[in-house]
């Protein structure tokens, strides 16, 4: 079985807010997130330090079982919480992210043997769109976590990543919008001018 974690990055001072409820185009990001990947069946959850700001979020949230380690620390959380062999990660900041890309990289990981299937671009890894074997993954995440790593690859080197080009998944073009994240107003704002020239309503792309 595989559940989906959706991995919040806490107060943001550039945005004065948690991104992952922010409304983006009216309607807080983590919903649209929700609804997206809905039609996958999965379970989901979120990782958020703050809760009590998810309230209305319709899916469990859960705290970093040890906080203060960045993006690392959350994938040790969802490795440690969730209760399925396989985690998809997913940025609460992407609002593009595409549930058929997801459940391709889980076919992928259920059909070969490795620990984690991880797309990549001209830019290289996209580790917050990917999907991880929990047990394997998790032995290689905390123990950099309790060596004060932050960077979400830097255990790569020790384990076998299946890397997934993205131009497989669309031959026509590299989807940057898949992985478009959002750092700052302009960014934001960016994001929505392209949801609404493409028609998009709850974050499909049309």
């Amino acid at each position: 079985m595989f559940t989906i974690v959706f991995l919040a990055g806490g107060q943001s001072k550039r945005m004065g807010a948690d991104k992952a409820i922010k409304p983006f185009m009216g309607i807080p990001l983590i919903e649209r997130l929700i609804h997206r990947f809905s039609v996958l069946g999965y379970p989901m959850m979120v990782i958020s330090n703050t809760p009590e700001l998810f309230q209305e979020v319709s899916i469990p949230v859960v705290q970093d079982v040890i906080p203060g380690h960045g993006a690392l620390g959350g994938l040790l959380s969802a490795l440690t919480l969730a209760e399925t062999k396989f985690v998809g990660l997913v940025a609460c900041d992407m609002p593009f992210a595409n549930p058929q890309l997801l459940e391709t990289e889980y076919q992928l990981l259920l059909s070969n043997s490795m620990d984690a299937v991880v797309p990549t671009t001209y830019a290289g890894y996209e580790p917050f769109h990917a999907v991880y074997d929990r047990e394997v993954c998790k032995e290689h995440v905390q123990r950099d976590v309790l060596k004060d790593e932050r960077k979400l690859i830097s255990w790569f080197d020790h384990a076998k990543i299946l890397e997934y080009p993205v131009k497989l998944f669309d031959p026509q073009s590299e989807n940057p919008e898949i992985f478009y994240n959002m750092n700052t107003p302009a960014d934001w704002a960016y994001a929505e001018s392209i949801a609404k020239t493409k028609g998009m309503q709850w974050g499909e792309l049309a």
